[in-house]
């Protein structure tokens, strides 16, 4: 399907909606990055912050 459309794009930003359904219905939209669902666990997210301030610190110093 993303080929065809790569294919038959006449424009940029042309857009097709897929035929495709989520079996369980909509409720995957409340759940998708909330507390009861996270992107990432809270061991995953303090190391995204260490390494984020991390950057920081660098690009601040001329570094990065």
């Amino acid at each position: 399907m993303a080929l065809d459309l790569l294919e038959s794009a006449r424009a940029p930003r042309t857009t097709v909606q897929t035929p495709f359904i989520w079996p369980h219905g909509d409720k995957w939209k409340e759940l998708f990055m909330s507390e009861a669902q996270p992107f990432l666990d809270e061991k995953a997210t303090e190391n995204w912050q260490r390494a984020k301030e991390e950057y920081r610190k660098l690009k601040k110093e001329g570094k990065v």
